[in-house]
């Protein structure tokens, strides 16, 4: 558990979340940039942006740091990690549908909690309609497949994985489009066409409706076809969503080197014990 305390923009904020999820939100409440940042502690803005989008984990030591030069203190409290499992229990009693809706609710509410509800942008469904409504394959993974197997963990963000073909890739640049999406770094644009699109394993997006990852390469696999394969398919409101197998999910959080992933393993794999023991009753 970490608490910040600020001196003004932020009284207190106490979240259990690993650093790339609060560490925008005290950095935007003091108006510094990210470039502002990593000047004063001598490091590249490109370093700073990956610890905001979860692709590196700070030393504690750089936490401090980093959080004193934007005028904040930091307060740590170390607590085993105990599963709950009465939440995954109910969860597993709802349909994918409204594990997805619960879901995109708390997340709302959790952002509200921390941005106001001004600021706070994430739609997920309006995303996959618009994929759907352009023609492209893909295979929602990550966070939001967790869920929709009945996972009560956290997300903010939308995990997709794209089918690598020419012309699906055509058809995701142009669903991009229409998404007004640019690259989760300041100052860093990209050409989101099938041939840089080719190029890349993952991208960390904004869209009008909130962050999307496009993962091109899942960790623990290889593409698109090594997992839609084992892929379920559901309908939320009309929009078909085609979801990673919850092994998948797990094998790729396996393979992962984040503290976020690795902290959602113990539910994942009492999530799935309980699965394959209601489907043997």
């Amino acid at each position: 558990m970490i608490s910040i305390y600020s001196i003004s923009a932020i009284t207190c904020i106490r979240l259990n979340r690993e650093p790339a999820f609060y560490w925008p939100q005290a950095r935007e409440a003091r108006h510094f940039s990210q470039r502002e940042v990593a000047e004063l502690v001598g490091t590249t803005q490109s370093s700073i942006s990956r610890v905001e989008n979860g692709a590196s984990i700070p030393s504690f030591d750089r936490v401090v740091e980093v959080l004193h030069v934007m005028g904040l203190s930091v307060d740590l409290q170390i607590e085993l990690i105990e599963v709950d499992e009465a939440p995954l229990s109910r969860n597993l009693e709802l349909d994918p549908a409204a594990r997805f809706k619960n879901a995109v609710h708390e997340a709302q509410f959790a952002l509200a909690a921390v941005k106001g509800w001004h600021d706070v942008i994430f739609e997920p469904l309006q995303i996959l309609a618009v994929l759907q409504r352009h023609h492209v394959d893909f295979v929602t993974v990550g966070g939001l497949a967790a869920v929709m197997h009945g996972s009560d963990m956290a997300t903010f963000d939308l995990d997709v994985t794209p089918q690598r073909r020419r012309d699906n890739l055509e058809r995701l640049a142009s669903a991009l489009q229409e998404l007004g999406v640019a690259i989760r770094v300041e100052g860093v644009s990209f050409d989101f066409a099938a041939t840089p699109l080719e190029r890349v394993s993952v991208l960390n997006l904004t869209t009008t409706f909130g962050d999307l990852d496009l993962v091109m390469r899942p960790a623990g696999h290889r593409d698109y076809d090594a997992i839609v394969a084992g892929a379920s398919e559901f309908e939320i409101d009309g929009v078909i969503v085609q979801i990673a197998s919850l092994a998948d999910v797990i094998a790729s959080k396996e393979a992962s080197h984040r503290a976020k992933d690795r902290l959602a393993l113990p539910g994942l794999r009492i999530m799935q014990r309980k699965i394959a023991n209601d489907q043997k009753g």
